[in-house]
Parts: structure tokens; sequence; C-alpha cells
């Protein structure tokens, strides 16, 4: 009769294991803080920055190679930014691609299209305070990139609506000085065609005032949800040699002690199913 078995079992024979899982646990975990101490001490700054999202009058993003997840990234490692970071930074362009990494998230769901690309500047070096310069430089690039054009979509909007204004102003002027003429033509061949004048500005004056408050409203729109910007700086950097971080490797280190001191015990002792099938 085949003996059932239980987790009981297993537990067992860990048990009987278990000076040697302690063992190479201690030992995984001594080895992994000692290899905190050798390898160099790298320092981690990271900045962000959100480069907008250009849209249609409608809402209708515009996609371009600076605000696409997939393609900003790759446009900001060209030479012309590089070369801008490594030079404002103090470095080489070399030293720059070697400690920059960029990351640009993905939204999913049905509004992704209209979420603003936000860039992730992490730069590791193994100079605290070139780390930072790197992150920030490169924050500013990658912000100069897209706040020119922005500022030519806000320069537009805004003379839109200034010249809108103005047109407002004029023929609200005209209506009132036409009304008037109207008023002391009245009962004459003049009045009718004051008349149609009048009723002509007032037409305007309607298409003006629409026209002025599209782009306003484009306005406002480009100011409050479309406008890059440096969203963090970064103002220190984090060492890999610091308490948390050995600990995290310490920690990592003492489960690969574990997982391993169980497989060796189960080499050592043999499993429960393994001395069954031998029964």
């Amino acid at each position: 009769m085949t003996k059932e078995l239980t987790l009981r079992d297993y537990l067992a024979v860990l048990w009987s294991g278990r000076l040697l899982i302690l063992a190479l646990i201690v030992i995984a975990a001594v080895v992994g803080l000692a290899t905190t101490f050798a390898r160099p001490t790298t320092y981690t700054a990271t900045a962000t920055v959100k480069m907008g999202q250009p849209t249609t009058v409608s809402g209708v993003p515009v996609q371009t190679a600076l605000t696409v997840p997939s393609s900003a990234t790759q446009v900001l490692m060209g030479d012309e930014y590089v070369d801008a970071v490594a030079k404002k930074a103090g470095t080489t362009p070399g030293e720059v691609r070697r400690s920059v990494t960029l990351s640009a998230p993905r939204v999913t769901g049905a509004s992704s299209g209209n979420q603003p690309t936000v860039i992730t500047v992490t730069a590791e070096n193994g100079k605290r305070q070139l780390a930072i310069d790197i992150a920030n430089a490169f924050a500013e690039a990658a912000f100069g990139a897209v706040d020119g054009p922005f500022r030519g979509i806000i320069t537009q909007y805004t003379a839109q609506k200034d010249q809108n204004s103005q047109q407002v102003d004029m023929l609200t002027r005209e209506i009132k000085d036409l009304r008037g003429k109207l008023v002391q033509a009245a009962g004459t061949d003049r009045a009718s065609s004051l008349q149609f004048a009048l009723l002509s500005a007032m037409d305007q004056l309607r298409a003006a005032q629409l026209n002025a408050t599209t782009a306003e409203i484009n306005l406002i729109k480009a100011q409050n949800n479309e406008a890059p910007g440096i969203t963090s700086r970064a103002a220190d950097a984090s060492s890999s040699s610091s308490a948390p971080k050995r600990l995290q490797t310490v920690v990592f280190a003492a489960l690969v002690g574990l997982i391993l001191g169980i497989l060796a015990v189960f080499v050592w002792k043999g499993s429960p199913a393994g001395r069954a099938r031998e029964a």
C-alpha cells in the first residue's frame, strides 16, 4: 500500500537539514554584503519632464516625435541633445550616454492618447554631483526641445485672441455709431441703408465674438493642459552603498541562499516522493 505524502513529510525533511539551510543563508548573506563593499559606489539622480501634448481645436492629439513615448526617448538620445547636455554638465558625450537612461511609461486605457508623455531621466555615475548635473541638464534639454514649438503656439493663439478682441471693439463702436445715425435719419431715404449696414455689422460682431471666445479657450487649454514643463529636478543622488541598498542586497542574497539550501537538503536527504518510490 502506497503512503499518501503530505506537506508534513516535506517539512520533516527540511527540518532535518535545517542546519545546512541556515548555513547557506548565512554564507549567501555574507557574500552579498561583501559585494556591496567590493564594487565601486555609484550615485543615481533622477529628474522628470512633461513633454506636453499639443491638440487641434477639437481636442485631437497632434502626435510629434517628441510627444510619443516610443520615439521621444530615441530622439533625445541623439547627438544634438547629448552634446548639449555634456557641454552644460561639463563632461563628455560618451560619459552622458553611459550615465543616462530615459524611460517614458505608456498610459493604458481609452484616454491614453490624450495623456502627455512624461520622461524620467535617470543618471547613474560614480560622482554624486556629476550625476545630479547630468540629470538636470538632460531634463532642461528635453524641456527646451518642446518649449520652443509650444511658445510658438501660444504666440499664435494670443495674436488671434488680440486680433479678434480688437475687431469686437471696432464693431461695437461701429454699431453704436450706426444706431445713432439711424435715429437721426429716421423717416428718410438714408434710413434703409443704415439699417442694412447695422444688421451687417451685428452679424460680423457675433462672428468676431465667437472667434474671440474660441481663441481664448484655445489659449487657456494650451496653457493649462498642453504645456510642457520640468516636473521635478534632481536635488540629490542616492548612493548604491547606502544602508537601504546594502540591506536590499543582503536580503536578496539570503533568499538565494534559502532556495539553494532547500534544494541541497532534498538532494542530500532525498525527497519524500523519491523515498516512497524506493520503498
